[in-house]
């Protein structure tokens, strides 16, 4: 298994690059999730209104590979046990620690993402309120047909996050 950490969530090595303007040594390939964010959400909802109102952190920040393709931080049990004890309680309070508001989060993914984060959440009252959205790499990867629809989803979810705050 190997671990990495780019620091900068649903952001893929290309757009790192010519977007963000970070070098990294990560091969120049596209990820799903960052295509959902950068061409479809962002052309609907701006980049930088987006980040100066929004933090992206994430439940585990660990990019994770096993036999060269990535892999869910909860695809393994023993390594979700091991995160879940300390790990990533702590991960998120530091996230929290930045700046951002206990009063909501928004959770990509309505599985077993939210379901974790919905856990935690209940033990250690990290956020007065979770809204989630569909993951942008299932929406890639199964509801392309749909993306207008959950582009749609994102901004209402970010204007009632908005409102909340």
């Amino acid at each position: 298994m190997v671990f990495y950490l780019i620091g900068v969530p649903l952001t893929d090595p290309i757009r790192l690059k010519t977007v963000c303007q970070i070098e990294s040594d990560f091969a120049l390939k596209p990820e799903l999730s960052s295509q959902f964010i950068y061409d479809y959400f962002f052309s609907k909802y701006s980049m930088k209104e987006f980040y100066e109102r929004f933090f992206i952190g994430a439940v585990c920040p660990l990019g994770l590979e096993r036999r060269g393709r990535n892999m869910n931080y909860y695809d393994d049990k023993k390594l979700l046990t091991n995160l879940l004890e300390h790990f990533i309680p702590d991960n998120i309070e530091k996230q929290i620690d930045l700046g951002c508001s206990r009063k909501v989060a928004l959770c990509l993914g309505e599985g077993t993402n939210y379901s974790i984060l919905t856990k935690l959440n209940q033990q250690y009252q990290f956020f007065q309120r979770i809204i989630q959205v569909s993951h942008p790499r299932y929406i890639m990867q199964y509801k392309r047909k749909s993306i207008d629809d959950y582009v749609q989803q994102y901004i209402h979810a970010c204007q009632s996050a908005l409102k909340l705050v």
